[in-house]
């Protein structure tokens, strides 16, 4: 089910931008430009309630590192009730699609109960190509 679609999202964040460092107090605080997507994340999805395990597909359209964004994303997705805790997301896919002009990236996520995983027994085979590399 698709419970997010965001496009021309100009400010993509980033794990790396989670926290900031107070040395005053000695304290980690949590920046604005995180809050603010996280904020955008969670009153931008489609209001539903999917039980878990979960399976998560995020499309991006940006220039961030792809690890990077994908803890953010989990982290709106939570705020707005759609998952109930990121340590559910059993299966995980990510597609980047390289783009620089940040008047065109965007944001896609699918989420899905996923109950297929209780029907392995072992990790997924590496299929090789032909050349050895893998597919």
């Amino acid at each position: 089910m698709k419970v997010l679609d965001l496009q021309g999202v100009k400010f993509l964040t980033s794990i790396n931008e989670k926290y900031g460092y107070n040395p005053k107090v000695k304290r980690l605080y949590l920046k604005s430009k995180y809050r603010a997507f996280k904020k955008l994340i969670k009153f931008s999805c489609v209001k539903t309630k999917i039980d878990p395990p979960y399976e998560v597909c995020i499309k991006l359209t940006g220039n961030l590192d792809i690890d990077n964004t994908i803890k953010p994303i989990l982290d709106g997705l939570g705020s707005a009730g759609v998952i109930d805790n990121d340590r559910n997301v059993h299966r995980l896919l990510v597609i980047k699609i390289p783009e620089k002009n940040a008047a065109k990236q965007s944001l896609k996520v699918y989420v899905t109960t996923n109950n297929e995983y209780e029907h392995y027994d072992t990790a997924p085979q590496i299929v090789r190509s032909g050349r050895g590399q893998e597919v």
